[in-house]
């Protein structure tokens, strides 16, 4: 049941990241919804992130007109390595839960603007510190709720 709780979340999540997302930024910055699922499933679930990653980095390459299979790939070790590690990261602290999802979001932004070559000091400061901050927040939010969903399917 759980399980498929979580597949409609993500369902709903890629549906608002590709389409009214965009309504809800400040500056330039707007939250990544799919990280902070990733990040919540590869900390309190394991490896089954990566196949979270997977589901919705292909889901956002099939409504993307950029290079196809980039998501995918990134999402895909995203959660897995977050799957990996949750086992040794302290996860039960708001605090801990905002230091992960802001790391993740850092280093997801960072891996895409490197290669497409428009990383700079200033890139970092205006577009990536600022949406993974805002994601930070929201992402706090949303693991309260996620909680809440696992304590009710107890």
């Amino acid at each position: 049941m759980r399980n498929f709780v979580f597949i409609i979340i993500a369902i709903i999540f890629c549906l608002l990241q590709s389409t009214v997302i965009q309504f809800i930024s400040i500056g330039r910055a707007v939250p990544n919804l799919i990280l902070i699922l990733i990040c919540y499933i590869g900390l309190f679930y394991g490896r089954s992130a990566m196949w979270y990653g997977f589901g919705m980095g292909l889901f956002v390459d099939l409504y993307s007109i950029k290079g196809f299979g980039y998501n995918v790939l990134l999402n895909t070790i995203i959660g897995w390595l977050l799957g990996f590690l949750g086992i040794f990261l302290y996860r039960k602290k708001p605090l801990a839960q905002a230091v992960i999802i802001f790391l993740t979001v850092c280093i997801h932004d960072l891996i895409i603007a490197i290669p497409k070559g428009q990383f700079s000091f200033y890139t970092f400061y205006a577009r990536i510190l600022p949406s993974s901050l805002y994601t930070t927040v929201v992402g706090v939010v949303l693991f309260f709720l996620f909680q809440k969903i696992d304590r009710r399917g107890e």
